[in-house]
């Protein structure tokens, strides 16, 4: 299927995220885990077009992933939003 016409089609859109793991259970003192365990880093599912999500700002675009992957019981600090990277 050609990208465009699938970003034009598709009723949800496809964002990479990358951020720190936080406000989750640590069954041990922070001190004893390596600074990559607390790292997240996917691809995720957000309810919007392309083209709507496009239209919000970066900290809206964030807020919305954020939101989504609290819902999945997740709570990450994001630093990284990227929604074109999955249609590259």
């Amino acid at each position: 299927m050609d990208i465009e016409k699938f970003k034009k089609e598709s009723k949800v859109t496809y964002v990479y995220v990358k951020g720190d793991l936080r406000g989750v259970a640590i069954p041990k003192p922070l001190d004893e885990y390596d600074h990559d365990s607390r790292k997240f880093e996917t691809y995720m599912e957000v309810p919007f077009t392309f083209d709507e999500f496009m239209s919000f700002s970066k900290d809206q675009q964030i807020a919305i992933c954020e939101a989504e992957l609290i819902k999945l019981g997740k709570c990450v600090k994001l630093t990284i939003c990227n929604p074109d990277r999955f249609y590259n």
